[in-house]
């Protein structure tokens, strides 16, 4: 099961305290190949499959009795299109290089689909060597949805890679993006400590972005488990606009 809370739609879900909760169970098939088509550079083909049953607790709203609450059953089908490039020197911990997603995806009823909609999304992750041992890390991602598509497949921001600060899914609306930066500084051979900052923005087009900015920072402390690898485990603080947030994961944000 899947549980989260859902605020609405758009960025004015800043000036609102009320949400729904909402339970998903949701199995997913997907499987994609992709076939190499320059030196680091990746072009496929995939298919997303699933069943979503979705449920909303009303319990606290004042609602009649019997409408505490709804749920839904839809069908996910679509055709993806993705691609890849990387040229990053290390996947657990990078140093240098790039990391470029694409992703293009076209829901359908002919696929098994309950709607016919496409999602679109581009993110691109560089890494910078400097004073040897330190890192700078920059993200940029953005999505676009297309009309029709269920709230939980529509652009949104929050969570860990995009972005901490803020709760998974707080902000949803059809375009969103993200731009953020970290400097990972190695103290010792063992130990790095991380400092970063973003800003995030939803709107209904992109036409309509660039009003209302969503900023975050916060600070963050590494440990190498395995200094072959670069494997970490990661604990960072963050704050966005409604709330302090707080993360104990294994690698790296992006």
């Amino acid at each position: 099961d899947i549980r989260y809370r859902f605020w609405g739609i758009g960025s004015d879900a800043d000036d609102s305290e009320e949400y729904i909760r909402v339970r998903q169970k949701m199995p997913l098939f997907y499987i994609n190949a992709k076939y190499e088509i320059f030196d680091g550079g990746y072009l496929g083909l995939g298919y997303i499959g699933s069943q979503s049953d979705t449920s909303f607790d009303l319990r606290d709203f004042d609602l009649p009795p019997g409408f505490s609450k709804l749920e839904e059953e839809t069908d996910i089908g679509g055709l993806e299109v993705p691609f890849l490039f990387d040229t990053r020197d290390n996947q657990q911990y990078p140093r240098e290089g790039w990391q470029v997603d694409a992703s293009a995806i076209f829901y359908d009823q002919n696929l098994g689909s309950d709607f016919d909609t496409e999602s679109l999304s581009f993110s691109a992750n560089h890494y910078i060597t400097l004073r040897d041992k330190d890192v700078l890390a920059m993200r940029g991602m953005t999505s676009y949805t297309g009309k029709g598509a269920p709230f939980y497949l529509q652009s949104s921001i929050g969570g860990r890679t995009d972005m901490r600060g803020y709760e998974w899914g707080r902000y949803i609306d059809r375009v969103s993006y993200t731009l953020q930066g970290e400097y990972r500084w190695q103290v010792t051979d063992s130990w790095v400590v991380t400092g970063f900052a973003g800003v995030a923005e939803v709107a209904p087009s992109y036409g309509e972005l660039f009003n209302d900015l969503l900023p975050a920072a916060g600070l963050g402390v590494r440990y190498m488990l395995d200094q072959f690898y670069d494997l970490t485990i990661a604990i960072d603080i963050a704050r966005g606009n409604d709330d302090t947030h707080y993360y104990f994961t294994i690698g790296e944000a992006f």
